[in-house]
């Protein structure tokens, strides 16, 4: 085997063009049947040419891919990085994002194809990809830390259009605008709008200021539907003014405003009536564990036994305290334990199927107190289960009283001054009952 970097010691080296496969060197360079392009020269290659070593180039490996498995993805990584190296006589190491000349110009930034994205495409137009995207060229999506080049490419390639079509483009400087497929002007992208003369352009994602810079990139030959349009777009042209600055991204939509993913989000999503439950869960000012828990417990989700059951995964759904099934409502509601710690609370249970949080609170007691006490009981209650069923520990109503007790006393910084004094008059209520 040849050394991966590409050293005079590896026996199948050779300048390009002779074996891929060792033996005498090759294209593929760096050993037998090295994994990455470019040119590589050993001991066979100086002999034929001499010994001279200039001009020669030979792919650097980095540091972090001279131990990683040679995979398909592995490869790829490691020929676009090693094609931007170029070595004449001595070994250096990689470094992605230095400037230093490369074989057919560029820098050594790792630069790989990205299927034509321009920097108005992905930079800008991708705004959660920008810790990912350090530049983008017209034809060439340089590599950066964060994800593999292939991964990033196939991200961009599926919501780069979905973008475009949900944001508009204010032009300041043109720099961040795709000039044909981005929403600039009013109505439609030009690409739409003049396709004669989009179907010559051979830089469909050049900028505007690309464009009004150097002009149009067009095949030789125009038919006369395209000359019509190229016209217009000249017009369009000499028109546009650029200035210093960024260009601005917004929302398509009547409020156009900034984009952000949050506002991508909500014009892409349905329109949903709101979780009534949800809304009451995520608002009390308790642990996240036990606000996640009362909305599971509202839209009975939790881990009971009937719900496991259900799902194979327990071998009986009946109560480990009594003979019925234990659901959700059984649990909190109508089990021996859980119906005691009520009637002394004097919270009456209806019949009929309802939201936990439509039970009324005690004289006196404050709406939104009232839901993070009864979110307490219910997660003593739950602690009681948990303690029955796998510390075969029964536990008492008196002591489920004092356990939420004692947790609003815990919580209660996490309230306004002024709520602290409802919550210890809550938190009194449940020590009265518990006696």
């Amino acid at each position: 085997m040849g050394t991966p970097w590409g050293s005079e010691a590896g026996p199948g080296l050779g300048v390009g063009g002779q074996d891929t496969h060792g033996g005498g060197g090759g294209e593929a360079g760096g050993g037998a049947g090295a994994p990455w392009p470019g040119r590589a020269v050993g001991a066979a290659g100086y002999a034929a040419r001499g010994g001279d070593r200039t001009g020669v180039v030979i792919p650097c490996v980095p540091m972090r891919y001279r131990r990683m498995p040679w995979t398909a993805v592995a490869r790829s990584r490691m020929a676009v990085e090693s094609s931007c190296c170029e070595r004449r006589g001595r070994r250096r190491r990689h470094r992605p994002g230095a400037a230093a000349p490369v074989e057919g110009g560029g820098s050594c930034a790792a630069a790989e194809e990205a299927g034509g994205v321009s920097e108005a495409a992905a930079v800008v137009a991708v705004g959660w990809l920008e810790d990912m995207i350090v530049e983008v060229s017209d034809t060439k999506l340089v590599e950066t830390r964060v994800l593999p080049g292939r991964g990033r490419r196939l991200i961009v390639a599926e919501c780069l259009p979905l973008y475009r079509v949900v944001t508009r483009a204010t032009v300041v400087s043109g720099t961040s605008t795709a000039f044909w497929l981005d929403k600039w002007l009013p109505g439609k992208p030009l690409a739409e709008r003049f396709p004669a003369i989009f179907s010559h352009v051979t830089r469909p994602h050049a900028s505007v200021e690309q464009v009004i810079s150097a002009g149009f990139s067009l095949q030789p030959r125009l038919i006369t539907a395209a000359e019509r349009d190229l016209v217009e777009v000249q017009g369009i042209v000499r028109a546009t003014a650029l200035s210093d600055g960024q260009d601005l991204r917004r929302i398509d939509s009547p409020a156009a405003p900034l984009f952000s993913t949050r506002e991508a989000y909500r014009l892409l999503s349905p329109s949903q009536p709101r979780d009534a439950s949800a809304c009451i869960s995520w608002g009390l000012r308790l642990p996240s564990k036990v606000r996640i828990f009362s909305y599971l417990a509202d839209i009975d989700r939790l881990s009971t036994r009937a719900n496991l059951f259900a799902k194979n995964c327990a071998p009986s759904a009946i109560c480990a305290a009594c003979h019925l099934p234990e659901t959700g409502r059984h649990l909190f509601f109508d089990c021996a334990l859980a119906g005691e710690v009520w009637d002394r609370l004097g919270t009456s249970i209806p019949e009929r199927s309802f939201s936990l949080w439509e039970l009324q609170p005690p004289a006196g007691a404050m709406t939104h107190i009232w839901h993070s006490g009864l979110a307490t009981i219910l997660w003593s209650l739950w602690k009681a289960r948990n303690d029955l069923v796998f510390n075969a520990k029964s536990s008492t109503a008196s002591v489920v009283l004092r356990r939420a007790a004692d947790d609003l006393t815990l919580w209660r910084w996490r309230y306004s001054i002024i709520d602290r004094g409802r919550l210890d008059a809550l938190r009194s209520f449940l020590l009265s009952s518990a006696m």
